[in-house]
């Protein structure tokens, strides 16, 4: 112990005595571990039942307590045995070596000074940092380690006698390594003593591990790691700070021989197998328990025997487990065929690889030649077959990185980040190396076919090679793109064989799969090549259904029986060539086809066949079912009978019906035992096709309903179309019990045909609206709306009312069905739900819409008014289920319900023009009451509640609204409301904006205050009024001005009370929108300014007297504040703002013109100095009792400190002596009084002492 610590500490007196220590004679190194034995206890997690080991060897974990039994003792306590082939000399210069890096490359030199120790220290704990974060962050799986021990043993050198093995030794307290290489070199031990110094770097063919920082990943389960390898007895401990990620520390040497006796229990190893290295993994604390043992475990599932696969050197990998007392052997060979073996215990597994090299130099000079290669894994079935075994394999670089979804191995020396677990993406050459892969895996169906178990069947070697062919969506990351690659790459090689041939290989997309016998006699190889260029391929080759498509590969189906068909057609005469019987022949073929397969595009084929020309008529043509409807042969009966009424009432129609020739049904041959199962066959495709038995409602679902009405209406075609219409008409009117069911899809298909005859021509319904004329009973007048606007209106022709003899209700119910209207026609499309995929029905009105933009665009308030009153007698019974869908959890409303809205087409009682709908407010009680007639109401009034929702008219008043009214109400230049309606208004205002600040905010933006002219007997009655801003009313008049002010109706001023009006509004009005409680001083002191303008100051003076009291109560009050004062005085002062009424009748200011402004209570004093020159007493007219009061008291103040005096203060009094008295007996008398005076004044009155004190000394 103390010469560890004296080698960590670098004391040079403990080195030397180890050193002497080390010189010494071996000891018995049973002694030693009997002697460690008796001192560790077994650890409580390991059961000390004996383990049965291999070779029936009974071990206790007593006999091996640590890491290495006898050897070591966890905590850094060694047998110091001295292995016997290791040299003491060979051990010395090792251990110079250590302590060379110590001293040299970390600065633990005895002789440093003290400032250069602490600073060194500095720099090792900064470092120790750096490399516990890099050792933190570089592997996200603390099981990486053992694929990077595995990367540096194969890069170890061996010596040629020896079997390249790995050995890992696990028991309950940590790992050890064993590996039989030569041994490491001192440049070895410098690169583990450095970070990013690997002496693998620079080398031109390659190794595996190049970064120096490999390595480090066994701290994910160790503190410190020892090393014993070619005399190196050395640890890196980073349990007593972060520098011994690097910073090497010497140990007492290990028996290496001994651990593999008594660990591995191989005590008949070859001399020449020696083990070179020995690394020991003492666990972490965490995985020294029954948990941490478990998750240890599972880190060796890493080593897959398929690991050996690209390895250099290695050859054998053991795993020696005393946990539970296992070993597992892994081990490569040469296999047969070139191919490679890798047994895993009794397991063997058998891989196909194939290589190339490839010249790296342009891209990696440093680099000449570098390998891909690719591993398919074979199975040895019990038959002794080989088959693929196709699951997901893991890339590798050498060693196994993680799967990318691919089914064999890939290998390359690809570019790797530090934590070597996938492919660097961004890398230039892992990017080329990438695009080297689709060839090698292309030549690899070469190799797949030479092998000797597939020679003779190159068919299955095909199928085998195929299986590991990867497709797009499996592989993914750096990869995704390596299917289309390999998949573009088999396209265009010769990889398929043909039938019947061994040496005859085409391109995928040449060859046909899934064919029969049958086939092949219906279509030649000839017939196959010429018309769709492609040939049979071997019918034992096994690919599946996707690959095949993604190869191009041609499947034998209906669609290449169409595609034949149609070329053939396509050739003039070829159809008459091939005969009538080889079309029987392909009907049946076709069928039986259609049958056996599943075939998603049977309508598209369908279609298709029906525009081919090669159907045999009975007058030997060959038509199309395009070219007009086809019948089977029919009996006579009905002519035979005499019955012709029928035919003359619909001479065109039955002129048109065209049959087939029987003889398609005649060529069923002997040599075919089912006859009448091909006959059958035969007709069912033909009825898929469209042919059909005759009869009068097959003449309607299969004649008029298949007719081609593209080609617009000739003279002759008009009288066959209208005996269309009536025919359909006329059989509708009887019981057909078909129609019961096909009735709806009779009618929707005529629809969609142009074959209704309307003032303008032959329409389709589904085209273009069609609307019943006034003789079909329509009683809208469409003219008064369309009139002049230019839009097209089609009307049902009269013709059909004189075809047949039924009245008119049964033809408006039947065109009804077809969509004929008395109005717009609404048309209903498929839409999507932009949130998913859920179909919706929209309907669409292009005529509503020309309406709508046409009254729009004109203004026509005659036509506004005519459509709303249109739309509100039809809307519940033609509209209202229109509107919208339920797509849960919502509504989807109707393109057609969205125009309506769209388009200003209302009119408004608010003015002469038109409007949204969604402008206009509906007139009724919760509206008018709030607005009253001062709102844009829509007319005329509608009576469907449900056209009222879907126009989404406003049918309450909502906060919006009432902003917006305040607005147009306040820029209107007069105004008429009710004092009740207004209340409702700022009441509902009031509600709304009680909640939410914004509201609130936005309100008093906008806020006008409607104060009636007049205050009306009754709320209700409508009065004119003005508006007025928070900042122009209030909400009382203590002073009583602001009523003369409104009585003068001064232009541009305009004022009054808000309590007078809305009194139960104050916390809306005051609190909440900040209308001022009463005037300030100032808004009083203007309105003074304006009294003084328009009145006397006798008609005047109580006005002045009430604005007075009001200025000394705010002040009294503290609700004046000093500025307020200072501002107030500041104005009196100026010259023109007269404002004080004086006795002698004239408006003054305190402006030093007017001389002495004062005031006075005594009359005798007014009297004495009325006349003086510039003395003006301020004078409020005849005051009553409580004024008189105020005037010498509050009064009296507010006038001191607005500047106004009192008379008697600036009046100044005299004696007037007119002779000599003798005052000796009164003087005497003062003089006896006046201390007793001083003396109550001092005791009672103090403050009034101290002043008369001051007065005094001054």
């Amino acid at each position: 112990m103390l010469h560890e610590i004296g080698l960590s500490l670098g004391i040079v007196e403990w080195i030397n005595d180890y050193k002497e220590f080390n010189a010494g004679p071996i000891v018995d190194l049973d002694a030693d571990l009997k002697c460690a034995l008796s001192e560790f206890s077994v650890p409580k997690s390991v059961s000390p039942s004996t383990v049965e080991m291999p070779g029936g060897t009974g071990t206790t974990d007593s006999e091996f307590v640590d890491m290495i039994g006898a050897a070591k003792e966890m905590s850094g306590k060694f047998d110091e045995k001295i292995c016997s082939d290791i040299s003491n000399e060979q051990i010395r210069q090792g251990n110079d070596l250590i302590e060379a890096i110590r001293r040299e490359e970390f600065g633990l030199d005895p002789g440093i000074s003290f400032a250069e120790s602490g600073l060194l220290k500095k720099q090792h704990a900064r470092l120790g940092r750096a490399l516990q974060c890099l050792s933190n962050e570089l592997y996200s799986q603390d099981s990486h380690f053992i694929l990077e021990l595995v990367q540096n043993a194969d890069d170890n050198v061996y010596s040629a006698e020896v079997e390249p093995t790995l050995v890992f030794i696990l028991h309950s307290n940590g790992i050890v390594v064993l590996n039989n290489e030569r041994g490491f070199s001192d440049k070895n031990i410098r690169a583990l003593c450095d970070v990013g110094n690997s002496t693998k770097k620079g080398l031109s063919s390659g190794y595996i591990g190049k970064k120096g920082i490999g390595f480090k990943s066994v701290f994910r389960v160790t503190d410190a790691p020892e090393i014993h390898s070619n005399g190196f007895h050395v640890k890196f401990d980073i349990s007593e700070g972060e520098i011994g990620f690097i910073l090497p520390t010497l140990v007492p040497p290990c028996d290496i021989k001994y651990i593999n006796e008594k660990l591995l229990h191989s005590e008949n190893q070859a001399v020449g197998e020696a083990w070179g290295t020995c690394i020991m993994l003492p666990f972490k604390p965490k995985h020294r328990s029954d948990l941490g043992r478990t998750s240890v475990l599972s880190m060796f599932s890493e080593l897959h025997p398929s690991l050996l696969l690209f390895l250099k050197n290695l050859r054998c990998i053991k795993l020696k487990n005393h946990l539970d007392g296992t070993i597992i052997t892994m081990r490569k060979v040469a296999g047969v065929d070139g191919m490679v073996l890798i047994s895993h215990g009794t397991e063997e597994m058998n891989w196909l690889v194939v290589s190339r090299e490839l010249n790296a130099s342009e891209f990696r000079p440093e680099v000449k030649t570098t390998r891909i290669s690719l591993a398919f894994r074979l199975d040895k079935t019990c038959t002794g077959e080989y088959e693929p075994h196709l699951d997901q394999q893991p890339t590798f670089a050498y060693l196994p990185l993680r799967k990318y979804g691919m089914r064999f191995i890939l290998q390359a020396d690809f570019s790797l980040p530090s934590s070597r677990e996938e492919v660097d993406h961004d890398s230039a050459w892992n990017q080329w190396l990438l695009s080297k892969f689709p060839d090698l895996f292309v030549s690899a169906l070469k190799s797949f076919c030479q092998l000797s178990f597939y020679k003779d069947k190159p068919a299955r070697a095909i199928s085998a090679f195929m299986a590991f062919v990867p497709l797009v969506g499996e592989v993914h990351g750096f990869f995704t793109s390596l299917p289309h690659m390999i998949l573009s790459r088999l396209r265009v090689s010769d990889c398929l064989l043909l039938e019947g041939s061994v040496h005859e290989w085409i391109q995928p997309c040449r060859a046909l799969r899934g064919w029969d016998n049958n086939a092949r006699s219906l279509i030649s190889d000839g017939l196959l090549r010429k018309h769709v260029g492609l040939s049979y391929s071997n019918r034992d080759i096994v690919l599946s259904a996707f690959l095949a498509k993604e190869l191009a590969v041609q499947e034998y189906n209906p669609n290449l029986l169409v595609q034949i068909l149609e070329s053939v057609c396509g050739e003039s005469d070829n159809i008459d060539v091939l005969s009538v019987e080889w079309v029987s022949l392909w009907l049946n073929s076709f069928y039986m086809t259609l049958a056996t397969q599943s075939n998603e595009n049977e309508l598209d084929l369908l279609s298709r066949l029906r525009k081919v020309p090669f159907i045999p008529l009975s007058d030997s043509l060959y038509v199309s079912m395009t070219d007009g409807p086809v019948w089977f042969p029919c009996n006579l009966s009905a002519l035979q009978l005499g019955d012709l009424s029928v035919i003359k009432q619909f001479q065109y129609l039955y002129s048109n019906l065209r049959t087939v020739s029987p003889a398609i049904f005649s060529y069923c041959s002997d040599e075919y035992s089912g006859a009448k199962r091909r006959v059958e066959n035969i007709i069912a495709i033909l009825q898929k096709l469209g042919v059909k038995q005759l009869s009068a409602h097959d003449v309607i679902k299969n004649h008029i309903l298949e007719y081609n009405f593209g080609e617009g209406a000739t003279e002759t075609k008009k009288e066959l179309f209208v005996e269309f219409v009536s025919f359909v008409f006329e059989h509708f009117q009887t019981h057909c019990s078909d129609c019961c069911i096909e009735k709806a899809d009779i009618i929707e298909k005529l629809r969609k045909e142009p074959i209704i005859l309307t003032t303008s021509g032959f329409k389709s319904p589904v085209a273009e609206s069609i609307h019943f004329s006034k003789e079909f009973g329509n009683c809208i007048s469409v003219d008064s709306l369309i009139c002049g606007t230019g839009i097209t209106w089609h009307e049902v022709d009269n013709t059909y009312l004189k075809h047949t003899k039924y009245a008119v209700a049964k033809w408006r119910e039947f065109l009804k069905d077809l969509g004929v209207s008395d109005f717009v026609q609404l048309i209903e499309v498929q839409k999507q739900v932009t949130d998913g995929d859920v179909p919706v029905r929209d309907w669409l009105s292009p005529e509503m819409d020309a309406l709508l933009s046409e009254i729009s665009r004109t203004g026509n308030l005659g036509k506004s008014k005519y459509l709303l009153q249109v739309l509100d007698e039809l809307w519940d019974d033609c509209f209202s289920q229109k509107m919208n869908e339920e797509i849960r959890p919502m509504f989807f409303l109707s393109t057609f319900a969205k125009r309506l809205c769209d388009f200003k087409w209302v009119t408004s009682s608010w003015d002469d023009e038109l409007h949204f709908p969604t402008e206009l407010f509906y007139k009724h009680e919760p509206v008018f009451s709030v607005l009253g007639a001062n709102a844009p109401y829509a007319i005329p009034k509608i009576t469907s509640k449900a056209l009222l929702k879907h126009l989404g008219f406003k049918v309450e008043v909502q906060f919006d609204d009432i902003l917006s009214a305040i607005k147009s109400w306040t820029n209107s230049t007069s105004h008429k409301a009710s004092i009740s309606q207004m209340l409702k208004l700022y009441s509902l205002a009031w509600d709304e904006t009680t909640s939410s600040r914004e509201k609130l905010s936005n309100f008093k933006a906008s806020l006008c205050i409607f104060l009636p002219s007049v205050h009306p007997p009754d709320q209700t009655e409508v009065v004119p009024g003005v508006f007025l801003s928070p900042a122009e009313a209030y909400w009382d008049d203590p002073a009583g001005c602001l009523d003369l002010i409104r009585e003068m109706n001064h232009k541009g001023f305009s004022t009054s009370t808000v309590s007078s009006v809305y009194p139960g509004l104050y916390d809306f009005f005051v609190t909440a929108c900040g209308v001022l409680e009463s005037p300030s001083p100032n808004k009083y002191f203007e309105i003074l300014l304006q009294v003084a303008r328009f009145k006397s100051p006798k008609q005047a003076a109580h006005v002045v007297l009430r604005v007075l009291l009001r200025w000394a109560d705010d002040l009294s009050s503290g609700k004046m504040k000093s500025e307020q004062l200072m501002e107030l005085i500041n104005n009196l002062v100026k010259e023109e703002s007269t404002v004080l009424p004086t006795i002698q009748d004239r408006w003054v200011s305190l402006h030093p013109n007017f001389g002495l402004v004062c005031w006075t209570d005594r009359k005798e004093l007014i009297e004495e100095f009325t006349d003086a020159h510039n003395v003006y007493f301020v004078h409020f007219g005849e005051l009553t009792d409580a004024e008189s009061e105020a005037l010498s008291g509050k009064l009296a103040n507010i006038l001191q400190e607005i500047g106004v005096t009192s008379l008697e203060e600036v009046l100044s009094r005299k004696a007037i002596f007119y002779d000599v008295v003798d005052i000796s007996e009164k003087a005497c008398m003062v003089n006896w009084v006046l201390p007793y005076a001083q003396q109550y004044i001092y005791s009672k009155h103090p403050s009034v002492y101290l002043q008369l004190q001051q007065v005094g000394n001054n």
